[in-house]
Parts: structure tokens; C-alpha cells; sequence
């Protein structure tokens, strides 16, 4: 299919301003954004781990939930922080906002003006490009470290990366937290110590 585009028009959806098609939408935007904001805040941690800095979660989430507002104006899909290609930037040397400036008017310029030459690539070479993109952001260590943490953080380990191969990475996001949220309240179960305190009432006899 081709992959040449051009620049969007100004549109305002033209669906029904009623509550039957508030249900109708609530369910599917509320999942796609759960996903959208678990996926950039997951980015955004991994990210600020590797350069050590700290950046503010709650300005990329405005910004993001802006940003597709926005972009449902102009018939465009939603979008997220995506792990692959900011680890890609990362490990190129991007550090700072022009990194991301660089790649998006990269990807607007392929779209708009290169989509002949694009084109041409063969399949092949694309998917050996994924592939190596892929072994390069994987982290094998973290399968030798499975028998040195808690039997909690290996299920999830190896639950996710179940999921992500058997479905995709938005399911494979749900799954972990629902598996993270499982194992938090296992361990703190475990914690919970129940105490019972004697004490002595007016009479003389000991009451709890």
C-alpha cells in the first residue's frame, strides 16, 4: 500500500452530540487512552533512568491528551510515546526536545516528499531492520536475574513478555499492570501482622 500523504484539512467529526453516542465511544476512548498513558508514563520512566535525569510526568500527560485532541480535528489517529523508537533516539545521542523535533519533521518529510523512494525498499530489508531494532532495546539480562528476584517480579517478567509476543504490546501493558497490581497486594497481604491488645477494665478482668 502506498504511503504517500499529504497535509490534513480542518474537520469537525460529524457524529450525533447525544449520550447514546457518548456510550458507545466512553468505553473504547477510556481503553485507548488508559493504554496511551500507561505505555508514555512506562516510556518516560524508562527513559529518565537511562540519561538520570527527572522529567515532570504530569506535562507529558497534559501535552499528549492535548496533542490528540488536537489531532482528531484534522482526521488523525491518537498517539502515544512509543518504547522502541525513544530508546532508538536515546541510544542515537538524543537528549534534549530537538532530538524528537528532528524525527518528527523526518517522518514528515518522508510522507509528504520521499514516499517514491520509500516505496522501493523491499520488505525484506524492513523486517531485518525491525529485527535488529528489536535485539538491540531487549534487555536478555533481565532473564539471568530471574533467579535472583522476588518470584512476584519474575512472573511478571516473563508474563509480559509472553503476552507481548502472543498479542501486542498495548494487551501485553494491561497484563502487567493488572500482574504488578496482584503482586503488590500479595507481598503487602503477607505484611499485615494482626495483634490482639489486653487490657484491663474497671472490675479488675482483662478485656480486649
Amino acid at each position: 500500500s502506498s504511503v504517500a500523504g499529504s497535509l490534513p484539512q480542518f474537520s469537525i467529526p460529524n457524529v450525533p452530540v447525544s449520550l447514546e453516542t457518548l456510550l458507545v465511544i466512553a468505553p473504547y476512548a477510556i481503553s485507548v487512552a488508559a493504554v496511551g498513558l500507561i505505555e508514555t508514563l512506562l516510556t518516560q520512566q524508562l527513559v529518565d533512568d537511562i540519561v538520570e535525569e527527572r522529567t515532570a510526568t504530569h506535562t507529558e500527560c497534559i501535552a499528549q491528551g492535548l496533542g490528540n485532541i488536537a489531532n482528531g480535528f484534522f482526521s488523525g489517529m491518537g498517539g502515544c510515546a512509543m518504547i522502541g523508537q525513544s530508546l532508538l533516539n536515546v541510544n542515537s545521542g538524543g537528549r534534549t526536545r530537538v532530538s524528537g523535533i528532528v524525527c518528527a519533521s523526518a517522518i514528515f518529510s518522508y510522507v509528504l516528499f520521499g514516499a517514491s523512494f520509500i516505496q522501493k525498499i523491499p520488505l525484506a530489508a524492513l523486517a531485518g531492520t525491525m529485527l535488529c531494532l528489536v535485539l538491540d532495546i531487549f534487555d536478555f539480562t533481565s532473564f539471568k536475574r530471574i533467579a535472583r528476584i522476588p518470584k512476584t517480579d519474575a512472573t511478571v517478567l516473563i508474563g509480559v513478555t509472553l503476552v507481548t509476543v502472543l498479542t501486542n504490546l498495548a494487551v501485553a501493558v494491561f497484563a502487567g499492570v493488572i500482574l504488578s497490581a496482584l503482586g503488590f497486594a500479595w507481598k503487602s497481604s503477607q505484611r499485615i501482622d494482626a495483634v490482639r491488645v489486653l487490657g484491663t477494665a474497671k472490675d479488675g478482668s482483662e478485656e480486649a
